[in-house]
């Protein structure tokens, strides 16, 4: 089994790892740790390191509990729902684990523009962690 861990370091993404990190233990399954960027120059230096600094961290995290992953840090100029669906269908990835931040009523009907995406368009059943 292939787990696609959506991860940027807040509240959601470390209940995202933590369900995964339960996931993993049962099932062994081989996690890709995946952070995407738009691209094309939105991104500042500290933004980018920081977004790689959290994704070593989520790995040593997983390693840590005995639990097989690689990172990715995606900056391929798509939007970040659209290259992390495409992600998924390329490497042939069995579970999306995706943390969703809801901070209003309209937004428990309404998820971010990312997370809507992957939602709707993932072709391999996704897992909202909240």
């Amino acid at each position: 089994m292939k787990i696609l861990l959506c991860y940027a370091n807040n509240a959601t993404a470390q209940k995202a790892l933590e369900l995964t990190i339960e996931y993993g233990k049962i099932m062994k399954p081989h996690i890709d740790i995946v952070t995407s960027q738009y691209g094309k120059g939105h991104e500042g230096v500290d933004e980018v390191n920081r977004a790689e600094k959290e994704l070593k961290i989520a790995e040593k995290i997983l390693i840590e509990n005995g639990i097989a992953c690689k990172t990715h840090f995606l900056v391929r100029g798509i939007p970040p729902g659209q290259d992390l669906v495409k992600f998924s269908e390329e490497n042939k990835i069995d579970l999306i684990v995706l943390g969703v931040k809801v901070t209003s009523n309209i937004g428990r009907f309404f998820f971010g523009s990312t997370s809507q995406h992957i939602l709707h368009e993932a072709k391999c059943p996704v897992l909202v962690v909240r």
